[in-house]
């Protein structure tokens, strides 16, 4: 079991303050005590990033949380006087949350399957960009882009599907539990569309450039285009 805490920061509470602060260490010290868990089941979770928060929270509102601008009415809803500690376990809170969250999500799958899934990920992106700018002249920033999202995204929702609706036994668990095989044709098919529907943007020394990327050292034919 992976257990994470962050009691290592501590609140300066005010004096008589109702809320029993120190009991998150009492409850770690004690399942270390009585033998329930090791100390090698505990992971201390660390400040999430500001970066992160801005995903789900409006600058201004994070901005004056971490700088102790907060009104008084939104300090009295926080139930706690402000203070860095405060913000630092806040945000050690949050990791640790988002960390167990995902954690439930894969814990019942096999490593071997989280790791082809990664791939996945990958081929549906990453390998169309290689392949196509590699071999065809003909691809635009615009396309590249364009099939990088659509594979990577397409294949990135049917593994989040997998893991939270469990598809039972047929065609659907086989197309989302194994996105690869229908996300890679597509993404090379956005690629080629959405730079034949863009080939204006393409650099007139492209051509030149291709020469250069296969023309073999020896023969000297490309030495002008690397010039």
């Amino acid at each position: 079991m992976r257990v994470f805490h962050c009691d290592g920061y501590a609140v300066p509470l005010p004096p008589g303050h109702r809320f029993p602060m120190p009991k998150y260490r009492l409850l770690r010290e004690r399942l270390l005590g009585d033998g329930t868990l090791r100390e090698v089941d505990f992971t201390a979770s660390q400040p999430v990033d500001f970066d992160a928060l801005l995903l789900v929270h409006d600058r201004a509102y994070v901005e004056a949380v971490a700088g102790g601008g907060l009104s008084e009415a939104e300090v009295r809803r926080l139930g706690f006087p402000w203070s860095e500690e405060l913000v630092l376990r806040s945000r050690a809170s949050v990791a640790g949350t988002v960390a167990v969250a995902f954690g439930l999500l894969v814990e019942r799958f096999d490593i071997n399957l989280l790791v082809g899934w990664a791939f996945a990920i990958a081929a549906s992106s990453f390998c169309p960009l290689l392949v196509l700018g590699i071999w065809w002249r003909g691809l635009t920033a615009t396309g590249a882009g364009a099939g990088i999202a659509v594979g990577g995204g397409l294949a990135s929702a049917a593994i989040l599907v997998t893991m939270i609706a469990h598809p039972g036994p047929g065609w659907a668990e086989a197309l989302l539990g194994q996105p690869a095989a229908w996300s890679v044709p597509v993404a090379f098919l956005t690629m080629v569309v959405v730079s034949r529907l863009t080939v204006r943007r393409l650099p007139t020394e492209v051509g030149a450039k291709m020469v250069a990327m296969h023309t073999p050292e020896t023969l000297g034919l490309g030495r002008n285009y690397r010039d």
